[in-house]
């Protein structure tokens, strides 16, 4: 198992670091840059990787179109209607779904019988000390750890925009 922690630059900023704990497998580390604020879903977030001193790009998360570029492939992701899950295919050939928690999170599955956990996804928490976001990454999932990465922060805006509503509507 991997375990990383999101680490937001700047109260505001739309530049987030996802680092992985020291001393747990590779020391891989991923970079996000993105607008924040209210109309931040119209353009795409950026998805940057270092390994051995060397920068590589990575993808696009565009939230507006459902979509996620990872490694120069185009992932969409699906949901039924009435449903918070988004299923893709990975370049692996296996169907996956990201299933929401709520606004506490998100797990990834096999989309398959078995339903195996290939990362869970803990959104930022807290009021006063706030928690950071985390993502474990388990077994196959360590295999696939950019289309991981790349889905994740699709998800993690997701869950940021249902905590957004939630908020609103807790106001009125």
């Amino acid at each position: 198992m991997t375990h990383y922690t999101f680490k937001t630059i700047g109260r505001k900023s739309g530049h987030t670091e996802i680092l992985p704990d020291h001393g747990h497998g590779d020391q891989t580390t991923y970079s996000v840059e993105g607008r924040t604020g209210w109309f931040s879903d119209k353009s795409p977030f950026r998805i940057s990787k270092r390994l051995n001193g060397h920068t590589y790009q990575v993808g696009e998360v565009n939230i507006k179109s459902d979509c996620v570029t990872c490694n120069r492939r185009t992932i969409p992701l699906h949901s039924s209607r009435f449903s918070s899950s988004r299923k893709f295919i990975a370049l692996n050939g296996e169907k996956y779904v990201w299933k929401m928690d709520g606004v506490a999170g998100a797990h990834l599955l096999t989309d398959d019988n078995s339903k195996r956990t290939v990362a869970s996804y803990t959104a930022a928490h807290g009021f006063f000390k706030k928690k950071p976001a985390e993502l474990s990454v388990y077994g196959e999932g360590e295999t696939m750890i950019d289309e991981v990465v790349a889905t994740v922060v699709y998800m993690g805006r997701k869950v940021d925009r249902r905590k957004k509503r939630d908020e609103v509507v807790s106001v009125m």
